[in-house]
């Protein structure tokens, strides 16, 4: 029998959901790029030989003091459908925030093939200060499919989440998965990422359900209602995310308040060697614009006022990476990305 958590559990308390809809903003800033995805080593692997393990419960130390929605946590517990994590117990604590990579109801393949695993391991590395923790979760399959009819597992599945220290930034990585039957494997329809606000048990309700919809390459935030979720039809990812796909939830600079609208900026060149320009529109002047430019750890190596619709930034002493330049004033914020190689 399966746990609370599943997603016949979670249609019920969807019904109460939005309650609290009233000008709310997702408080992070969604980016996308692509990455190579390597497999983790030297991890500590959370499953076992012969657990054959379905909605699995695992405690993770996270390794250092990661921040989340405004609360600082030292381990991570994945719960209910496999991929779903709380940085507080779900059973005891009442109003709790999900993280969600990967929002499916995934299974081990051990479960029908003696021969083959699925496993989940995680490894803290890096320096003080600027370490990473990375979930990974590999040739997983899916419970719709290894405990139906068939009991078979044609489709699996290899992801990673990355939580950084200091920035709090969260990362979903996505490695090379075998899914001939994306269409029908899929409990919602589509493949599902994203946090889910003030989950309460007691309640059965949560505030707000935040994912990526549209083109897995270059998806937007989204708040589902509850007429969508009823129908068990989310409008997640139109297609699942490919080899190298990398999803971020930024936090803002602490001079960044949360978006509410997109600001336009144009960025060129886009590959830069020793400089890059910027051009805004005069209303932007006319607003105490900020510009910052952080690197891809999420930190901000220049900030300033801009003073002119055409702004030379010099990046000579940027080290080769991707960065990302940011406007922002009490209107908004607007992105771009460029890559210094």
């Amino acid at each position: 029998m399966k746990n609370s958590f599943t997603p016949l559990f979670l249609l019920a308390i969807l019904l109460f959901v939005f309650s609290k809809t009233n000008a709310q903003t997702f408080p992070y800033l969604l980016e996308t790029e692509t990455s190579t995805y390597s497999d983790l080593t030297g991890a500590t692997e959370l499953t076992s030989v012969g657990d054959q393990w379905d909605d699995p419960s695992y405690t993770v130390p996270v390794g250092f003091d990661f921040d989340f929605y405004g609360n600082s946590y030292n381990e991570v517990l994945i719960v209910g459908l496999g991929s779903w994590l709380a940085f507080q117990d779900p059973y005891t604590t009442d109003s709790i925030d999900f993280l969600m990579p990967y929002f499916d109801d995934l299974a081990d393949i051990e479960n029908i093939s003696a021969a083959n695993q699925s496993t989940i391991s995680y490894l803290t590395e890096g320096l003080p200060g600027e370490q990473i923790l990375k979930i990974q979760w590999q040739n997983c399959g899916f419970y719709e499919e290894i405990f139906g009819p068939t009991g078979s597992a044609n489709n699996t599945l290899n992801f990673q989440l990355w939580l950084y220290e200091g920035t709090n930034n969260i990362e979903v990585r996505f490695g090379s998965s075998v899914l001939p039957d994306a269409a029908t494997i899929h409990d919602y329809g589509t493949p599902v990422i994203g946090i889910i606000e003030g989950y309460s048990d007691d309640a059965e309700t949560f505030d707000r359900f935040w994912h990526l919809s549209g083109s897995a390459t270059a998806p937007t935030m989204f708040n589902s209602g509850v007429s969508i979720l009823s129908s068990y039809s989310i409008p997640g990812l139109d297609s699942d995310p490919a080899e190298g796909q990398v999803y971020r939830f930024a936090t803002p600079p602490t001079s960044i308040k949360a978006p509410t609208q997109d600001l336009d900026l144009n960025v060129y060149p886009t590959v830069i060697t020793d400089e890059f320009f910027v051009e805004v529109n005069e209303e932007i002047l006319n607003k105490k614009t900020q510009i910052s430019v952080v690197n891809n750890l999420g930190q901000v190596i220049y900030n300033n006022t801009i003073t002119n619709s055409k702004e030379r930034l010099d990046a000579s002493n940027f080290p080769p990476g991707i960065y990302y330049v940011r406007i922002n004033n009490e209107d908004g914020i607007g992105t771009k990305k460029i890559i210094k190689n």
